[in-house]
């Protein structure tokens, strides 16, 4: 009897999701208060996180000193169906770089899954780089991304600059800012990547969470611009392989499949 308690609880939850659209539920206070997408199998749940005051160039973790802003990203702010950031440095405004006093920081999310999934096909989708080719290096004038990935308890799997994700080949072109090329897509209206996390920590890796900010440095070794035109989150696209139960869970692991889950939501 309990346990079909509970399934009518959640199907009800779902329902009441599903009428209001845009809504977003808050998760528990653990130990963030994240955001996160409704409905989706185990391993496809993740929340979201603002961040500021990242310094991008503290090694190994650019993100050990950043300010948490809690459940705070903005939606279609400056670039439609992506996902940025509010902070009181910036105001809204995406992953990108800004100066704070004499140093030049960063803003970001932080992602994390309600368990361990693999790396194996994990991929996020970013958007509003200002170019249709990384030949070069990323354009100094916009931004260029840094993405730090986590494993079970905290543990930094890497930390991987533009150089290294350059190298890895982690990033491919999903559509054009171009509306002359065939890639162009009329809803994004700006170029949209997809970078893999599997080029960077391999496809065996257990990952629980990253944390995406901005680079100070393009790739090919140009500075970037002091106040960068920003980067924004589009999707996080799940794992093509069953997720990881963590340590002590009795969920069972559940086939997911590729798919852009973009988050709509509007603040509560």
């Amino acid at each position: 009897m309990k346990t079909k308690l509970s399934l009518l609880c959640a199907a009800l939850l779902l329902l009441a999701f599903a009428a209001e659209g845009h809504a977003a539920t808050a998760l528990p206070l653990d130990p963030y208060p994240y955001y996160r997408p409704l409905g989706q199998p185990p391993g496809q749940t993740y929340g979201i996180a603002g961040l500021y005051r990242i310094d991008p160039t503290q090694t190994p973790n650019p993100f050990q000193g950043a300010t948490l802003v809690g459940a705070n990203p903005n939606v279609n702010n400056a670039f439609t169906g992506g996902i940025g950031v509010y902070s009181p440095d910036t105001g809204d405004f995406g992953i990108g770089l800004y100066n704070t006093g004499a140093a030049t920081k960063s803003t970001g999310l932080y992602i994390q899954f309600d368990q361990l999934v693999s790396s194996n096909g994990l991929t996020v989708s970013l958007g509003n780089f200002g170019l249709d080719s990384l030949t070069a290096g990323f354009d100094a004038g916009h931004v260029a991304p840094l993405i730090s990935i986590h494993g079970d308890g905290g543990l930094i799997l890497g930390t991987f600059d533009a150089q290294a994700i350059l190298a890895s080949n982690a990033m491919s072109l999903l559509t054009s800012g171009n509306p002359i090329d065939p890639s162009y897509n009329s809803i994004f209206q700006v170029d949209t990547w997809k970078l893999n996390l599997d080029a960077l920590v391999g496809p065996l890796a257990q990952v629980k969470s990253f944390a995406l900010a901005a680079d100070t440095r393009n790739g090919a070794g140009l500075n970037m611009t002091t106040r960068s035109d920003p980067y924004y989150l589009i999707a996080v696209n799940s794992c093509e392989c069953a997720p990881i139960p963590e340590p002590g869970s009795t969920l069972l692991s559940l086939t997911c499949g590729l798919g852009v889950m973009i988050i709509r939501r509007r603040r509560l």
